[in-house]
């Protein structure tokens, strides 16, 4: 009872608009729309994930990214209103589509799986090791995904969605009400609820075309020379030690170097000493030398002018 005087308070408000509008089947046209390129596209990444060009990007994570994308866009327009729904359908649950669907599984899926790539490239290009299976990415998601399923499943039991609407109440995550709520006031009006839904779309659908639109096109129009030409890039580059040489891969391994380099410089200054030393003791010995080699001069002078006096 409390629900409907809340919606029959919310349809008379003159700043409310009611759905199945004009923009709201427009909007809705062109994400469905959006949609088929876009699930064709993680089709073609399914069905080629052997191939070396997408091999490399972990279809897997990618897929699963898609599929919470495509969550997330779904259950924005259900949420956002674009059409009227049955008070005592599966349509009306708020915590359903708003929390469990749109924030956990729609949202914060599409995000962390993006997250778990990212550290996947942080292992293998910064660490150097490496970053497990499809196993170990699913356990990383699953730690990133925790917080969230606890904050659905308190949302949940103490029916968080009627409390931020009544009253504003700020609980436990309060930064994800605060997203909430300010959702829930922009979407009275069409035109918020339209700028809503496609800023998402467009933010799910970008991601996934900036990343993988090339090689997509690729592997349907030029297969076999994008293949070859990925493996000729890939013996080109340089080794593992060689780029390690040329671009260290982090501050420790330039501070190792650094201080390899000024071990060396020592160890020339210290060998440069020696050979001073070493001069200057070769110096005084010729210095001796050449006194004796005077002191006998003079002497075998002396001999000889006393032979000739004596003769």
């Amino acid at each position: 009872m409390e629900d409907r005087r809340l919606e029959a308070h919310i349809a008379d408000r003159p700043e409310f608009d009611p759905p199945g509008q004009v923009w709201d089947f427009l909007v809705t046209g062109i994400i469905g729309f959006a949609c088929i390129p876009f699930i064709s596209g993680n089709v073609v990444l399914l069905c080629n994930r052997k191939y070396r060009p997408i091999k490399s990007k972990n279809v897997n994570l990618t897929v699963l990214s898609s599929l919470g994308g495509l969550i997330w866009v779904g259950s924005t327009i259900v949420v956002n209103g674009h059409w009227r729904r049955d008070r005592n359908s599966i349509w009306a649950s708020c915590s359903l589509w708003t929390f469990w669907l749109q924030t956990c599984f729609g949202f914060c899926l599409w995000l962390n799986c993006m997250n778990v790539h990212l550290l996947v490239l942080y292992y293998i290009f910064i660490l150097k090791k490496a970053a497990g299976g499809m196993k170990s990415n699913m356990i990383r998601l699953a730690g990133l995904l925790l917080p969230i399923i606890v904050f659905c499943i308190c949302a949940s039991a103490k029916h968080v969605s009627r409390i931020i609407r009544n009253g504003g109440v700020i609980c436990v995550f309060q930064f994800l009400l605060y997203l909430v709520t300010t959702q829930t006031q922009a979407k009275d009006q069409v035109v918020g609820r339209s700028f809503l839904s496609l800023s998402i779309s467009s933010a799910v659908f970008y991601y996934f075309w900036a990343r993988n639109g090339g090689v997509i096109y690729n592997v349907i129009f030029h297969k076999e020379e994008y293949a070859q030409k990925f493996i000729a890039d890939l013996q080109r580059c340089p080794s593992e030690r060689d780029s390690r040489e040329i671009f260290p891969s982090s501050f420790r391994d330039l501070e190792t170097e650094l201080k390899e380099a000024r071990e060396v410089i020592n160890r020339y200054h210290n060998q440069i000493e020696q050979l001073e030393e070493e001069v200057c003791t070769m110096e005084q010995k010729v210095s001796d030398l050449q006194q004796q080699v005077e002191l006998n001069c003079s002497q075998a002078i002396k001999e000889s002018e006393m032979s000739k006096y004596l003769n």
